[in-house]
């Protein structure tokens, strides 16, 4: 059966971010939460007549690019023959960990001061952009030339280009995913799991949809003025609000300026809507209750995109997972949750350690 990726980050950028390969079924019942008409014809009638080189190749490898996080500064690395983005926070002599974003969102989403929180725990802490988002190579839109496991390849070459023997992989949403699907493919990259609002990768029908309310609101997407930097930051940061919680409030200022530094980074905006014709990866169902390393599920009990229900299968699947609980959190790591996810990935991480 094919499936279609759609990942909730993408809400933070204004574009639907469900973390979970979704069956046809699924997507159609949220018209792909509003980025594709159910005929796909706005590929074609919204997209902007200008775009920002559409299938980005740069010269040379490991290219230093402007750093924005307190100094550092970004590299592209070449990564399966792709140029991917990446960045890095501490030491390399520190266990590696590695932050996986979700679909249809840059490496932005991990905060730079939270990655500068977890490199003060002693850790080597690596982001990155998947394709099609960012800086990293990017396709024309409507164009899909990879799978979810090219995806987790990338993850791993990520980590080759570092030379790193292995990592902690902390997904969020997708990203908890891609890191389920390198510890099945990969088992000795892998040193641990932290799935973050994020789901069991498996064909399961049985679990909880996304909330209609974002469905809703998506359905706009397509009389959005792309081409409109201030309508488009307005509309991805409506629906960032969606999935917030009831504990935290929604920092407004945050999310317009995340959003902003979203827009100016992208290579081409429109081709992180190419996840959402992701597929790939059915070999692995049923198969994630063979991981064998640690893993740590975090999931908000009020989640819309991937509901509570979605973070407990995972952890009952995998054998001696735990479970954390973000009362009050929806599909988000809210500023005010960072100390206690920070603390629970730093004790997490200790514990899956191989050695030095």
């Amino acid at each position: 059966m094919l499936l279609r990726l759609v990942d909730r980050f993408a809400i933070r950028v204004g574009v639907a971010h469900a973390g979970l390969l979704q069956r046809e079924a699924q997507l159609a019942r949220v018209v792909q939460f509003g980025l594709l008409s159910e005929d796909r014809s706005w590929w074609r009638v919204r997209m902007p007549s200008t775009q920002k080189r559409p299938h980005i190749v740069y010269a040379k490898n490991q290219t230093s690019l402007p750093g924005r996080v307190g100094g550092m500064s970004e590299q592209i690395r070449s990564i399966n023959a792709m140029d991917i983005c990446t960045e890095s926070f501490g030491s390399p002599a520190d266990p590696c960990i590695l932050l996986v974003m979700g679909a249809m969102a840059s490496m932005v989403w991990w905060d730079k001061e939270f990655c500068m929180r977890l490199a003060e725990r002693r850790r080597f802490v690596i982001r990155y952009d998947h394709r099609d988002v960012g800086r990293s190579i990017c396709y024309p839109a409507g164009e899909i030339h990879y799978s979810i496991l090219d995806l987790v390849d990338d993850a791993v070459g990520v980590l080759d280009s570092y030379g790193m023997k292995d990592a902690h992989f902390v997904g969020m949403s997708l990203g908890g995913m891609i890191a389920q699907l390198a510890a099945l493919k990969y088992p000795n990259r892998v040193l641990s799991i932290t799935a973050i609002a994020s789901g069991i990768f498996d064909d399961r029908p049985d679990l909880p949809p996304i909330a209609e309310k974002i469905g809703a609101y998506h359905a706009k997407a397509a009389d959005v003025d792309w081409e409109d930097e201030h309508k488009v930051r307005e509309y991805l940061v409506g629906g960032w609000k969606l999935l917030n919680g009831t504990r935290h409030l929604f920092n407004d200022e945050q999310a317009v300026a995340l959003a902003g530094e979203e827009i100016r980074r992208a290579n081409d905006l429109m081709s992180m809507f190419n996840h959402a014709r992701m597929t790939g990866g059915e070999e692995f169902y049923g198969k994630v209750n063979s991981v064998r390393v640690p893993v740590l599920v975090i999931h908000g009990d009020e989640d819309p995109v991937l509901p509570y229900a979605h973070g407990k299968a995972l952890a009952d699947t995998i054998p001696h997972a735990r479970l954390v609980t973000l009362e009050g959190a929806g599909h988000e790591i809210h500023k005010d949750d960072w100390g206690l996810v920070i603390s629970e990935i730093s004790s997490h991480t200790e514990q899956g350690r191989r050695g030095g």
